[in-house]
């Protein structure tokens, strides 16, 4: 796993995001089945990059854990799935999630909230290309020094919960349905 990040005096968020699976690749019309890889952005440049799956099939499967530092005033985060040629890698597809849909309306996240996640990739042509499935949790907020805002709650305050399970945690499964994506493009 290789990380980088920028360093600020804002506060920030260390995101765990787990690189499930992801579906229906192809390049050009062929599918993608080997040496594909996932790399992950902030709006800042920070980055990190998973491992090559190299007998993924049809379906690669990484299951792999990347951490992230976010700042707070970041708007999305940015998926680019990739495949490594001989000469130079080629571009699959990419997806941006919003920030707010693992944070919450007021961008305030719960600490060790797990959130499952699907998105539609889009090729460089703006064609539908595949789906990524990532899990997020952010696991740690850090307040620079200096600043004076607030750390985040760490309530379960917005958090919806199953049918009368009583469980403090609910699971919050949240983004755009691959069908609705879909539909938004035609």
């Amino acid at each position: 796993m290789f990380s980088f990040g920028a360093t600020s005096a804002i506060p920030r968020h260390t995101l765990e995001i787990t690189v499930v699976s992801a579906e229906a690749l192809t390049i050009n019309g062929c599918p993608v089945r080997n040496k594909a890889y996932v790399i992950v952005r902030t709006d800042d440049g920070s980055w990190s990059q998973s491992g090559i799956c190299c007998d993924g099939g049809l379906s690669p499967t990484w299951h792999e854990k990347l951490l992230l530092d976010m700042p707070r005033r970041s708007r999305d985060v940015v998926v680019e799935v990739r495949r490594r040629g001989r000469r130079r890698d080629k571009f699959v597809g990419t997806t941006r999630i919003p920030v707010s849909d693992f944070t919450g309306e007021y961008f305030v996240p719960v600490l060790d909230h797990l959130h499952f996640l699907s998105y539609r990739l889009w090729d460089s042509k703006g064609l539908k290309n595949g789906i990524i499935n990532v899990s997020i949790r952010v696991t740690s907020l850090v307040r620079m020094p200096g600043s004076l805002r607030p750390q985040a709650s760490t309530s379960n305050h917005g958090v919806c919960r199953g049918h009368n399970t009583g469980s403090q945690r609910g699971m919050v499964v949240t983004g755009f349905p691959a069908w609705y994506a879909d539909r938004r493009k035609s």
